[in-house]
């Protein structure tokens, strides 16, 4: 009778050994699974906006690039900037559906000096390096167009040409300032080809705040 006893008492302590280690495992398996979409929240819909929000916090929304200042709305922030040869300036992405391949984000590119030619531009010789880039781009492809836009800051006049796909996959746009010897680049995610003109535009805006 003791002797059964005890086998019962041996069978009760390893099922609830068993018990104990299925509780274990779950937990472990929640906890990783918990982490794992952490992980990818952090990496798709957090991160980007996060470190805009604290650039904004810590340096505020002016960038002050060659004795030039530029305004940055509220989800840009500056990804590379060495003082003198260029400036990068990115928009927060929030993937939507989140892409396990490559991100593109916005992008606002000052080269400088500009590597495409020497000096700085009048008005006169932008308005035909405009015009002729227009002519190119235009008998390369039918699939895009390329038009003109002179965006205008306080003091400075941009002179930019617009290319977009026949759908409208992606819009950019590359300008020569007068007077100041930057080439400028400026281009949409092409993820958010129905939202470009509006991106686009938040790119226009940091042009027109440059004094």
């Amino acid at each position: 009778m003791v002797s059964g006893v005890r086998r019962l008492g041996v069978v009760d302590s390893i099922g609830n050994e068993k018990d104990n280690l299925h509780v274990y495992v779950t937990r472990f398996v929640a906890a990783l699974a918990i982490l794992g979409f952490a992980m990818i929240a952090w990496q798709f819909y957090l991160c980007e906006p996060v470190l805009s929000l604290w650039s904004h916090l810590r340096y505020g929304n002016a960038v002050a690039f060659q004795g030039h200042t530029l305004r940055l709305p509220l989800m840009w922030r500056v990804e590379h900037s060495n003082g003198k040869a260029g400036l990068s300036l990115t928009r927060a992405v929030i993937q939507h559906p989140p892409s396990l391949g490559k991100t593109y984000s916005d992008l606002l590119t000052v080269y400088s000096p500009d590597p495409t030619q020497a000096g700085r531009l009048d008005d006169a010789s932008a308005a035909r390096w405009q015009a002729a880039q227009i002519a190119s781009l235009n008998s390369r492809s039918p699939r895009s167009h390329a038009t003109a836009e002179t965006i205008h800051a306080k003091s400075i006049a941009f002179y930019c040409v617009e290319t977009a796909t026949v759908e409208r996959i992606a819009d950019n746009i590359f300008c020569k300032p007068v007077g100041i010897d930057w080439l400028v680049f400026a281009g949409v995610n092409p993820a958010f080809s129905r939202e470009a003109q509006g991106r686009l535009d938040e790119e226009k805006d940091i042009l027109r705040s440059v004094n």
